[in-house]
């Protein structure tokens, strides 16, 4: 039952998966009968009751290990020669949204300034820490004690992901 108390049942598909009056022997029906029987057979261990499962899932995942190693060989083929060529490389495989490589890996760095003046300008600082004038206040009044000479300097990196 759902949380009101309603009957809940599950897929004409699902129930296929879970019947024991047809046992598949091949095809694509009997992978995803055995697969199904494997989970209801995981369940049971904890005293689950297969009649209560109404739907699960199995799935297979792939490493990320050879997919980084990959991409770590193309990266640094694309700057081999000391140059970014990302976009000669990538130019024949599908590029969905246009990602534009040329910059990537790179950085841009803003002016350097005092840690005063960085701290009144950074209007991040008002959106995620606090808009509250008392709050720079009390940050600059514990700076002057340490005696503390800090220069900010912000900036941009350029990365590419690979989604």
């Amino acid at each position: 039952t759902d949380v009101n108390g309603e009957p809940i049942g599950t897929s004409s598909s699902y129930a296929v998966a879970k019947s024991k009056q047809v046992k598949y022997e091949s095809g694509d029906l009997a992978s995803v009968q055995a697969v199904t029987e494997a989970v209801e057979g995981i369940f049971g261990l904890a005293q689950v009751n297969p009649a209560d499962i109404v739907y699960s899932s199995w799935f297979s995942t792939q490493s990320v290990g050879d997919t980084l190693a990959a991409v770590k060989g193309v990266t640094a083929t694309g700057f081999a020669t000391g140059a970014n060529t990302l976009n000669t490389i990538y130019k024949n495989d599908t590029n969905e949204n246009a990602v534009d490589l040329a910059t990537a890996y790179t950085m841009v760095l803003g002016e350097t300034q005092d840690f005063m003046t960085a701290l009144d300008s950074d209007s991040d600082f008002n959106k995620y820490v606090s808009d509250l004038d008392a709050a720079k206040t009390a940050i600059k009044g514990l700076y002057v004690q340490s005696g503390a000479s800090v220069n900010v300097t912000q900036g941009q990196v350029r990365l590419p992901h690979y989604l």
